[in-house]
């Protein structure tokens, strides 16, 4: 468990990026959802959450302001309250304002279910919605956390063989495994950095709506958080991965060419004809080999890939720019340009909350890929079902990424069980369910049809 003196912990640029950027009506809200089907014993799982959250302390910390612009991680005292609702057809997730870490831990769970036996019992199918403060935990982060408190729920009274967290890493997850030497090397690379920041700001970007949303108000939209989602079959799946190698490009790549395209075709659909740039931000997964043992946490950053709109065109050459450009970025390490421009922006003016707090519009849309959830050496896979017990089988699961002013459209993918998934999280106040569906339609037909010739 974490010694008490690592506590107050300050937060990383990053983190506060994300603690600032929160809105009560654009919560910075994570969510991963399971669905299960079974008896899920409440007790049991309460237990196991216990254990997991003393490897993940993080989870159940809230932030104090001790002095103007410094904050700091703070370990709640009390337990996780566990929440219950009844599954509401209409909706994928529980209705929620987010999560004020002034005032609460990161971490919230909600248990659906259609009609529960006992207090201590949910029969049939169940949705364990985990949301979290995106300050406190990235994708990779809460797929651990879940991962743990599987293996706790599933072997109650056995130490399976896995990789152990060690939460004083907690203390260096601000650093990104180079050396001082290290890091003056990769200056050079790094230059590339400063002619992005540059663009970053130059570049007009275009939103999906004439206007931007106001962030006066005190809650979140109605529906909020308003998902759609798609899953492919393995078969799919498989023939995915076979024709992205065959074109020499990456799945990340694909997906960001097809939102680049469902985003023009919803831009001219909407007659949105301003003159600019449509940005894709692309968060990037910050962590080493040494990280296999951090607790969750949150260490990306974001690349931002900017394309005008008559340059998007569903062909090899487009591919490939878009391929090359992400290369570029990976082989440069310019993930950590973002992260090194909050250090400088802070330093020189000692709070990013002006930058962060601006009514413009960042990026048009966000793509992430969380890869392959939820490691299952240990639990066995039946019938494309991940089994936790005798009487519980975890059948699936859904990730909803967060969105912000001017951002309307957040896509995940995920593989889970051998299935790709993407999930859409959009901005219901200014977005109908029939254009997230229209994004969604449009990424699944460029998956599933293409058959290995470039576009």
């Amino acid at each position: 468990m974490l010694a008490p003196n690592f506590f107050p912990l300050r937060l990383t640029p990053f983190e506060e990026y994300m603690l600032l950027d929160s809105r009560p009506v654009y919560p910075m809200s994570c969510f991963i959802v399971l669905n299960l089907e079974g008896e899920l014993r409440i007790t049991p799982f309460e237990n196991a959450l216990q254990k997991t959250l003393e490897k993940h302390p993080l989870l159940n910390c809230s932030v104090d302001e001790t002095a103007k612009n410094r904050f700091f991680w703070q370990p709640n005292r009390r337990k996780i309250e566990i929440l219950r609702s009844g599954r509401d057809a209409c909706r994928k997730l529980p209705r929620t304002k987010g999560i004020d870490l002034f005032r609460e831990p990161a971490l919230k769970i909600t248990l659906c279910n259609e009609k529960p036996d006992s207090a201590e019992v949910f029969s049939g199918k169940t949705e364990v919605v985990f949301e979290t403060h995106h300050s406190a935990c990235d994708g990779s982060g809460m797929s651990r956390f879940i991962e743990d408190l599987l293996y706790e729920y599933a072997f109650p009274n056995q130490s399976p063989k896995r990789q152990p967290v060690e939460t004083e890493r907690l203390r260096h997850r601000n650093q990104f495994g180079l050396s001082f030497l290290e890091t003056i090397r990769n200056l050079p690379k790094q230059c590339g950095g400063f002619r992005r920041a540059w663009l970053f700001f130059a570049h007009k970007i275009m939103p999906l709506t004439a206007e931007i949303p106001k962030t006066n108000g005190n809650e979140p939209a109605e529906d909020f958080p308003a998902v759609v989602s798609c899953e492919l079959s393995e078969e799919q799946t498989q023939n995915v991965r076979r024709n992205t190698k065959q074109q020499g490009i990456t799945l990340n790549d694909m997906l960001l060419c097809g939102t680049f395209d469902a985003v023009k075709s919803l831009q001219e659909a909407k007659s949105i004809t301003e003159k600019g740039f449509i940005r894709i931000a692309v968060p990037t997964n910050l962590r080493t080999p040494e990280d296999a043992s951090l607790p969750a946490a949150n260490k990306v950053s974001m690349v931002f890939i900017d394309r005008k709109r008559k340059d998007i065109q569903q062909t090899g050459r487009f591919y490939r720019l878009v391929h090359q450009e992400m290369q570029h970025i990976k082989h440069c390490r310019l993930g950590w340009a973002f992260i090194h421009g909050l250090t400088v922006y802070k330093w020189l003016f000692g709070s990013i909350r002006n930058m962060v707090r601006r009514e413009c519009c960042w990026a048009t849309a966000t793509v992430s890929n969380l890869g392959i959830l939820f490691d299952t050496a240990e639990l066995p896979v039946q019938h494309g079902r991940i089994k936790l017990d005798d009487t519980l089988e975890m059948t699936g699961a859904e990730t909803v990424p967060p969105i912000r002013c001017g951002t309307s459209l957040g896509i995940c993918a995920f593989t889970c069980m051998n299935k790709l998934k993407i999930c859409i999280h959009y901005d219901a106040g200014v977005l109908i369910k029939d254009d997230a569906e229209a994004v969604l339609r449009r990424l699944y037909r460029l998956l599933t049809e293409n058959n290995g010739n470039s576009p």
